[in-house]
């Protein structure tokens, strides 16, 4: 209807975060906007509405209208960091998942990464 909202995307790392983002939202929405996340033990796929917590990995071949990548200031620490599974290439697909809006949010400043005019910091 028109009252649905498009589809959000928050990308997590790996599915530990998946799921203490999953239960904040809900919490904090408590019931008012759909909250759903990817698992693969579901047999069947319920589908994409509201806000959507998903990997990074996991979100390869979807389309959102907003996509927010939370801990982007973690970026160059994880690349770096070889018990982290997530490369550069992870990143690229978490951020062009997007069709309007790509919010990446930073608790310590943007990460001092490629050139700062290519980029719009509010």
């Amino acid at each position: 209807g028109e009252d649905c909202l498009p589809a959000q995307w928050l990308a997590a790392l790996e599915a530990p975060e998946v799921e203490v983002y999953y239960d904040l939202l809900r919490n904090a929405f408590g019931g008012e906007i759909e909250v759903t996340k990817y698992q693969n033990e579901l047999e069947e796929f319920e589908g994409l509405s509201g806000i959507h917590i998903t990997t990074f990995k996991s979100s390869k071949g979807t389309e959102f209208d907003t996509v927010i990548i939370p801990e982007f200031d973690s970026f160059p620490k994880i690349i770096a960091d070889a018990k982290f599974r997530t490369t550069e290439n992870d990143y690229y697909v978490a951020l062009t998942r997007t069709k309007t809006n790509l919010f990446l949010l930073c608790k310590k400043g943007f990460p001092n990464i490629g050139d700062a005019n290519t980029v719009t910091i509010e």
